[in-house]
């Protein structure tokens, strides 16, 4: 046992007590794979112990020392976290007989890697204590062993194959009676409906699939309470909901206790990755600037406004990032509070005389040196009310985040008015510590093989989408349409969504789909849509860029009618939302696409109850009604791209419509027209089915 000790974290330290007072509430983790034919076992087991020996943490053993305090001591022989099996046996008893009855963790690894070779197949199987989930994940060493191996033989990649088992059956925590009280709290918080009751369904209240995320998030982080996608779209009330959800045991809630603090400098998360790659592309261009503007139509404090904004800065670091060069890669570092002043990013409306919102969507930001936010207080060139410009660059947020944003920025703005700083309800975890977590845990093995599964063949199959009147090329600049919904059409597609157990994007992106497979008679096409990318609950509050791009391939052959085509887009987006957490370019690199393309070139998403609707309060409670100045849509890095604009603008106002952006040098006008043409005749095919 090696002579220098490391401190345990509180992580460790808390689950060593818990698993010394009772060792069964803390029962090992195991993961298997089939090892193929042609791979050498004296090379994987090479493979295995060099990894052992290289990654921290595994081969340790915990003692307390004279003072109380729990200390982790590096062991030096690989060969007491490895065993070699030759005879047939059931994993789950020779864990529970061998390994766990007789684990001491001062004289016993955490970690195991086991070789099981029979005569009919051969299994690699890996086992970890709880005591080191925070900081070893099974995909962390499985990529190890890869790497180790394809060094002592490049000629040759390993191929482990993931056998899924029954997961064990957890003790029930909860009655359902509990569980629906836990759903119906949660749901009366996000939706801001305190009168909302157990038999309510979710979607009628303003529910939809960003929020249902949430819900779902959140009971996962408070109580452990698992619940589908698919589940909650057909069983959307509390009540009904608890029939379906999952208990798991709540030891510890590792999405929390192992994120780190105070980090300052990080490198990109994996989803920040595509996007800075996208932006390099594009030159570090204009095409990734978000440049949100809203309206208010009574008069609003600016000053006051202009002091919430700088609250917010203050809260959400990803406002104060700078985007830097390292050893040829690019991270994030956050600029401390007190230096904000050194950085202008707010301009008043005495220093914008003759500043166009026009003029300042198209702003060149360099992210090495200044923040990526530009807020000015603009006239309205014609009622005189403020605008609000509120330039950002996606590096810094994606949707969910602007949506956080403006809810504190209300908040801040009312205490304000009251002479009161902000005092927030909960700390906000920062993207930078997002990054990191992200980067020990490794990708998800499991989740890659569900995407490279749906979309290997897309490759060969997929049709592309032809405008013949019009060249292919490269070209960005894009133009737009938008389809205002009738009232009625809008209630009448809720209505669908939920007789379907549906959505309302999934009813649009079934539109759609059928819409562009008329056009073109296309057997299939693969469609791009985005997920939330908040895989942990502890970073639902985090201002950042999480969102990832997710591709569905969508077959037309043996479609009834368009509702059967409803029921299975439904069903394939609501099952993929799981797994919706490995970038794009990860998945075309597994099935053999060049990252620097796109499988797709049509990309639809929605944008529900957004933000950039609604009303501040003024300090005698009466709201300050604002509304979206919609921004010009002249550049598009997709070749058709649909937005749905599901929007609320007063507690009784409420509007459905779809942006169209097309690419001008890849699809004409006439084009775009037959294609909405075509959805508004889907639509009335849908109508027949509403009773």
């Amino acid at each position: 046992m090696s002579l220098q000790p490391i401190n345990a974290t509180l992580y460790e330290e808390k689950t060593w007590l818990q698993y010394f007072q009772n060792p069964k509430s803390l029962p090992l983790s195991y993961e298997q794979w089939e090892i193929s034919l042609d791979t050498d076992l004296s090379l994987l087991e090479k493979s295995i112990l060099n990894a052992i020996d290289t990654i921290p943490n595994i081969n340790v053993r915990y003692v307390f020392n004279d003072d109380g305090d729990l200390l982790k001591y590096p062991a030096h022989n690989a060969l007491h976290c490895f065993k070699f099996i030759t005879e047939e046996i059931n994993i789950a008893e020779y864990i529970e007989q061998t390994l766990s009855s007789s684990l001491n963790l001062e004289e016993h690894s955490p970690f195991y890697a086991i070789i099981s070779k029979t005569s009919e197949r051969t299994l690699l199987i890996l086992v970890i204590h709880p005591i080191i989930k925070e900081s070893i994940t099974f995909t962390l060493f499985l990529d190890n062993i890869k790497k180790n191996y394809v060094l002592l033989n490049p000629s040759h990649k390993p191929k482990l194959t993931h056998i899924q088992q029954l997961q064990p059956s957890y003790q029930s925590l909860y009655s359902k009676s509990q569980i629906s009280y836990f759903i119906l709290e949660i749901f009366k918080e996000v939706l801001s409906e305190p009168l909302i009751t157990e038999n309510d369904d979710f979607f009628d209240y303003g529910g939809h699939s960003l929020l249902a995320t949430r819900v779902i998030g959140e009971l996962l982080q408070k109580y452990k309470i698992e619940i589908s996608f698919n589940d909650f779209f057909r069983f959307s009330t509390a009540n009904k909901l608890a029939n379906y959800a999952k208990q798991a045991t709540p030891i510890i809630d590792q999405s929390s206790t192992n994120i780190p603090t105070n980090v300052d400098t990080a490198p990109l998360s994996l989803a920040q990755t595509f996007l800075w790659n996208a932006y390099t592309a594009y030159n570090f261009g204009t095409v990734y600037n978000l440049p949100f503007a809203i309206e208010f139509t009574e008069a609003i404090n600016e000053s006051i406004l202009a002091e919430a904004l700088l609250d917010i800065v203050k809260r959400h670091a990803a406002l104060r990032t700078l985007f830097l060069i390292y050893d040829k890669q690019p991270i994030q570092k956050i600029i401390p509070e007190n230096e904000l002043s050194t950085y202008k990013w707010l301009w008043k409306r005495e220093e914008n005389k003759g500043v166009l919102l026009e003029q300042e969507a198209d702003y060149l930001f360099d992210l090495s040196k200044e923040l990526p936010l530009r807020v000015r207080f603009l006239d309205h060139p014609e009622s005189k009310h403020l605008i609000l410009s509120f330039l950002v660059h996606h590096m810094a947020i994606d949707e969910w985040s602007l949506n956080t944003i403006i809810e504190d920025l209300k908040f801040a703005y009312q205490v304000r008015t009251k002479g009161i700083e902000p005092v927030w309800k909960k700390s906000s975890n920062t993207i930078n510590a997002y990054a990191i977590w992200q980067k020990n845990q490794g990708i998800d093995s499991n989740h890659l093989s569900y995407w490279v599964n749906h979309l290997k063949s897309s490759r060969q199959i997929q049709s592309l989408l032809v405008d013949n009147s019009h060249q292919h090329t490269t070209s960005i600049e894009a133009s737009s349409t938008t389809l205002h919904f009738k009232d009625d059409i809008s209630v009448k597609l809720n209505l669908i969504a939920k007789k379907y157990h549906s959505s309302l994007f999934c009813v649009l992106y079934t539109l759609i789909a059928s819409a562009l497979q008329e056009k073109n008679n296309l057997d299939n096409i693969v469609i791009g849509t985005s997920a939330s990318g908040r895989n942990n609950p502890a970073f639902l509050d985090t201002v950042g860029y999480f969102t990832t791009m997710i591709a569905h391939c969508i077959q037309f052959q043996n479609q009834k009618n368009i509702t059967t085509l409803l029921e299975k887009i439904t069903s394939i987006i609501s099952e993929s939302m799981s797994y919706a957490d490995i970038p794009i370019t990860l998945i075309q690199e597994e099935i053999g696409i060049n990252s620097k393309e796109l499988l797709f070139d049509v990309y639809i998403h929605i944008h529900s109850q957004n933000a950039l609707n609604g009303y501040f309060l003024s300090p005698e409670n009466k709201p300050i009604y604002y509304k979206q100045l919609p921004p010009p849509k002249n550049e598009s890095m997709f070749g058709l791209h649909f937005e749905i604009m599901d929007n609320k603008f007063t507690d009784d106002i409420q509007s459905l419509s779809m942006v169209i952006t097309y690419q001008k040098k890849k699809y004409s006008k006439e084009f775009i027209e037959d294609i909405v043409q075509k959805i508004y005749k889907n639509i009335n095919l849908l109508m027949i089915y509403i009773n």
